[in-house]
């Protein structure tokens, strides 16, 4: 990533703002990972109660259902769902080769660049897996937003990153 100067830096900063004192910030965050889990757990009580009357071959249909919604969420892009960050951060879109600072909710990662002392900036990557749901609070710092993004998170590996992954995080 080359390095980008005081008044771009200023730019992108005043652009941030103005995101975050557009967004809806009193509306609720739903996980879309915490609701798929809990409709496995539905479904498979749903399976139970169907087996015990008798009714073998529509027992499966609450587990097909709740399997191909975890599917479809599986196959999405992590999302940010609240960003309240106003300072230097660039995206990373799910199969883009490059960080942008160009704001996107659909995306691979993030990296933000917090600063910390004058024209000294911390730069700190954040990998999403694919589905999980993320926001980020106005200090930069990012968090899954319910328990499936969490557990889904820790099994895909996502999370703070310590080294830049490959050249497209770049």
């Amino acid at each position: 990533m080359s390095l980008i100067s005081e008044e771009q830096r200023k730019k992108i900063e005043r652009e941030n703002t103005e995101r975050v004192n557009n967004q809806l910030v009193n509306t609720p965050l739903i996980d879309r990972w915490s609701i798929v889990f809990v409709l496995i757990i539905v479904s498979i009580i749903l399976f139970f109660i169907i087996l015990k009357k008798g009714n073998i071959k529509y027992a499966f249909v609450p587990l097909v259902a709740s399997s191909i919604t975890g599917m479809v969420i599986a196959s999405s892009s992590a999302r940010i769902r609240r960003n309240e960050y106003e300072g230097l951060m660039y995206y990373k879109g799910e199969k883009d080769c490059g960080l942008s600072d160009t704001p996107t909710q659909k995306i691979d990662g993030v990296m933000i660049k917090r600063n910390i002392g004058p024209g000294t900036y911390q730069e700190r990557i954040f990998k999403a897996p694919n589905g999980t749901d993320i926001k980020i609070d106005k200090e930069g710092n990012v968090s899954f937003i319910g328990f499936g993004s969490r557990f889904v998170s820790k099994i895909g590996g996502g999370g703070y990153l310590p080294n830049i992954p490959d050249e497209c995080w770049k």
